[in-house]
C-alpha cells in the first residue's frame, strides 16, 4: 500500500492528507515543518509526537487519527527512544476503546503485529474486529478495510479464522463501481494482494457470487501481463472494457510492480505500450492524466544513454503510425498530440504513410520542410504523392540533396527526360540516372546517354568487372556501340592500361568479329602495339614470337641479356656469368658486354671484394670462355687496382 495513493481526497475523503503530509515532513526534518510542530505542539521530533499525540490534541477526529497512525508506522523505523513505538500502540488502541474505527484499528494492528504478546490493549482490538457492525460513508473505507485486515490476517501465526472470516465478509458486501480509472484504480492495487493474503478463497468461501473471481482477476492485474486478445474473463470480472484492463494492467503491474511477479522484461515494455497506444488510438481525446504520465516517460528517457534497451516511449506508435496510416487514429486531435510529443523521433520513421501529416498541417514548418525532404529523396513514391511534393519543394524553394531516388523519381514521373543532358548534369542526377539504367537493364538508353555526355561520366566503364558484365546482357550491336565508348574512357582515364587492354581484345573473336577486323588489319595494329613499347613483357614477348625471325629474335634476346648484365651487382655477377657465360663466345657483343661491367665493378670495388671479381675472372680464362684481347683488357685493369690497394 503507497501513501501517495491514499493522499488522493477525492477517493479517500476519510483521511486527513494535510496532517498526513505535515507528519511524513516533520519526520524527514523539513524546516519549515519542524518549526510549525516546535511551535504549535512544542514537540522535537517523530518519536516524541508519537508518545505525546493525545496530550498536545493533535487527534480531533477520525481523519486526524487515521492519518497519524499511517504517517507514524510509514516513517519511524528506528527512530524512536526506549519503547515509544510500544506507549504509541498503547496509546491508539486506548483512544479506541472509547472512539472505536475499525479502519484506525486494522492499521494500528497491522503496524503492531510483532507487538502482540507485549501490549494486551492491541490483543483487545484483534478480538473486537468484526464484533460490531461496520458502516462506511464511501466504498473506498471498505476496500481500504479490506486490503487492511487481509495484510493482518497474513502475517499472524496461527491463523485466526475469526479475522479472515470478517475480511470475507467484507467482501461479500463490497460493489466496485468506476467512474474514472486513473483515479480510482489505487482500489484495485489495495485488493490486488487480498486474494493471495486469504490464501486463494473460493466460491464457497463467499456468498456473493463471482467475488472469488474477481479477487483472481485483480491479482493476475497486478502480476501478470494481460494483453487485449486475452483479457476477456478480465473485463466480464470487473464490468470494464477491454481498453481499460490495459490501463489497470499498466496501473497494478508497471507502476506498481509487486515483488513476486512472472512479468518479462519485454512484457513490462508491451504493458506500458498497450497503455500508451490504447488512449492515442481511442476515439476519445487523451486524458491529462495521461498526457503527464507519458510526457514523464520521454523526459526519463532523454535523461538516459539512448540505447536499444532504452527505446523513446513512443518509438513503437509513430513506427505503427509509419506502416498503417492515419486510421489507426480515428481521433485526429490525438495524432496530433503523438506527432507533438513524438517530434524528436518523427524523422527516423518517415514513409509514404506521412503525406497525411503535410496535407493535414500536423507538423512545424521546420519538420514539415525535413519531412518533404526525405519522402522526395529516400523513398519510392506514388506518381501522385510525388508530384504533390515536388510542387510543394517549389512552392516553399527548398534546396534538398539530390539523392538515386529522387533522380530516378523525377525520371519515372516525367519531372524530367534523357533528352535534357545539361539540366539533368546541373542537378547533379546524371550519375544517379546511369546507374539506374544499368540496374534496369535499359542498355539502348544507357548507350544513348552515355554517347552523349562527356568522358568523366565513363569513367565506372575501365573496372573490367563492370565492363564485362554489361557486355555479356547486350547484343551485338550495342556490344559494338559499347567498346567504342569503353575504349574511349581507357585512353582517357587509365591511358597506360590502353595498349595492353587493345592486345588483350584483338585475341578475342568476338572483338575481331564484332568490327570485321581483317587478319592484316590485327597484324598491323599488333605491330604498332608492339613498337609503343607500352606493351607487358609477356604481351611483347608473344608479339615477338609470332612475327620475328629466328634471327631477330636471337638479337633481341642477346640486347635484353646485354641489359640485364648492366644492371648486375657485384653480388648477382656471378650468377649470371654461371647461367650465361656460354653465349660469351658466341655473342661478342655479351661477352665484350660482359668485359666492360666487369671491369666498372673492379675499378669501384673495395678491397675485400677484389678478389671474388678476380676469381671469377680466372674461372672464365681457365675455361677459355673469354678472348686474348678480352683477357688482356680485365688484366690491365687488375694491375692497376692492385696498385692503388697497395698505395692506401
Amino acid at each position: 500500500m503507497k501513501l501517495k495513493w491514499i493522499e488522493n481526497q477525492n477517493l479517500f475523503p476519510f483521511i486527513n492528507a494535510e496532517l498526513l503530509n505535515d507528519i511524513i515532513a516533520f519526520a524527514d526534518g523539513t524546516k519549515v515543518v519542524t518549526l510549525k510542530f516546535s511551535k504549535a505542539y512544542n514537540l522535537e521530533y517523530i518519536g516524541e509526537l508519537a508518545e505525546r499525540w493525545h496530550e498536545r490534541d493533535i487527534v480531533k477526529d477520525n481523519r486526524d487519527l487515521l492519518a497519524l497512525v499511517l504517517a507514524v508506522a510509514e516513517c519511524s523505523s528506528g527512530t524512536f527512544l526506549y519503547d515509544q513505538k510500544k506507549l504509541f500502540i498503547k496509546s491508539v488502541c486506548e483512544y479506541l476503546a472509547t472512539n472505536w474505527n475499525p479502519i484506525a484499528a486494522a492499521l494500528i494492528l497491522r503496524y503492531g503485529r510483532h507487538e502482540l504478546e507485549n501490549v494486551p490493549e492491541l490483543v483487545l482490538i484483534r478480538d473486537m474486529l468484526g464484533q460490531t457492525p461496520d458502516s462506511f460513508a464511501c466504498e473506498s473505507e471498505r476496500i481500504l478495510l479490506i486490503s487492511l485486515v487481509s495484510d493482518v490476517y497474513a502475517s499472524l501465526k496461527p491463523a485466526n479464522e475469526q479475522i479472515r472470516n470478517y475480511v470475507l465478509e467484507l467482501i461479500d458486501g463490497m460493489q466496485l463501481k468506476f467512474t474514472d480509472l486513473h483515479v480510482e484504480y489505487p482500489l484495485l492495487l489495495l485488493l490486488s494482494e487480498v486474494y493471495g493474503d486469504l490464501e486463494k478463497p473460493t466460491a464457497k468461501d463467499l456468498k456473493t457470487k463471482g467475488m472469488s473471481r474477481l479477487l483472481q482477476v485483480i491479482a493476475s492485474l497486478r502480476t501478470k501481463e494481460i494483453s487485449k486478445d486475452n483479457n476477456l474473463p478480465a473485463c466480464q470480472a470487473l464490468g470494464v472494457t477491454r481498453d481499460d484492463i490495459l490501463v489497470l494492467n499498466y496501473y497494478l503491474a508497471y507502476q506498481n510492480t509487486p515483488r513476486d511477479h512472472s512479468i518479462t522484461g519485454p512484457g513490462f515494455e508491451r504493458i506500458k505500450e498497450n497503455f500508451i497506444g490504447c488512449h492515442f488510438t481511442s476515439e476519445n481525446d487523451v486524458p491529462e492524466q495521461i498526457i503527464t504520465i507519458v510526457g514523464e516517460m520521454i523526459k526519463n528517457h532523454e535523461q538516459k544513454e539512448r540505447s536499444k534497451d532504452n527505446p523513446h516511449p513512443l518509438n513503437f506508435l509513430i513506427g505503427k503510425f509509419s506502416v498503417r496510416g492515419k486510421q489507426q487514429f480515428p481521433n485526429r486531435n490525438n495524432l496530433k498530440l503523438l506527432v507533438k510529443m513524438a517530434e524528436k523521433i518523427l524523422m527516423y520513421h518517415v514513409t509514404e504513410c506521412y503525406m497525411s501529416l503535410l496535407e493535414e498541417g500536423m507538423v512545424e514548418s521546420k519538420q514539415r520542410d525535413q519531412i518533404i525532404e526525405s519522402l522526395l529523396t529516400k523513398h519510392n513514391l506514388t506518381k501522385e504523392n510525388f508530384d504533390y511534393l515536388e510542387q510543394q519543394r517549389l512552392l516553399l524553394h527548398l534546396d534538398i540533396t539530390v539523392t538515386s531516388s529522387y533522380a530516378v523519381s523525377c525520371l519515372k514521373h516525367g519531372h524530367i527526360s534523357l533528352d535534357q543532358i545539361d539540366e539533368l548534369e546541373n542537378r547533379g542526377m546524371l550519375g544517379f540516372v546511369i546507374e539506374h539504367l544499368k540496374g534496369k537493364e535499359a542498355y539502348s538508353d544507357l548507350l544513348d546517354l552515355l554517347e552523349r555526355v562527356s568522358d568523366s561520366y565513363h569513367k565506372f566503364l575501365v573496372e573490367e568487372t563492370s565492363f564485362n558484365r554489361l557486355k555479356s546482357k547486350m547484343n551485338d550491336d550495342l556490344k559494338k556501340r559499347l567498346y567504342r565508348i569503353y575504349l574511349s574512357a581507357l585512353y582517357t582515364h587509365n591511358a597506360s592500361k590502353y595498349p595492353e587492354r587493345v592486345f588483350d581484345m584483338l585475341k578475342n573473336a568476338e572483338f575481331i568479329n564484332l568490327f570485321g577486323l581483317s587478319t592484316d588489319e590485327v597484324e598491323e595494329l599488333e605491330r604498332n602495339l608492339y613498337r609503343s613499347e607500352l606493351l607487358s613483357e609477356s604481351q611483347a614477348k608473344s608479339i615477338r614470337e609470332k612475327y620475328m625471325t629466328t634471327e631477330e629474335l636471337e638479337e633481341v634476346r642477346t640486347q635484353e641479356l646485354m641489359k640485364e648484365l648492366n644492371e648486375c651487382s657485384k653480388y648477382r655477377i656471378g650468377s649470371f656469368v654461371e647461367k650465361h657465360c656460354s653465349k660469351f663466345k658466341e655473342k661478342k657483343l655479351l661477352g665484350n658486354t660482359f668485359v666492360e661491367r666487369l671491369v666498372h665493378l673492379l675499378e669501384t670495388v673495395g678491397k675485400s671484394d677484389v678478389g671474388d671479381m678476380l676469381l671469377l675472372f680466372y674461372q672464365l680464362r681457365a675455361r677459355n670462355i673469354l678472348t686474348p684481347e678480352q683477357v688482356e683488357v680485365i688484366e690491365a685493369v687488375a694491375i692497376e687496382k692492385a696498385e692503388k690497394l697497395k698505395i692506401a
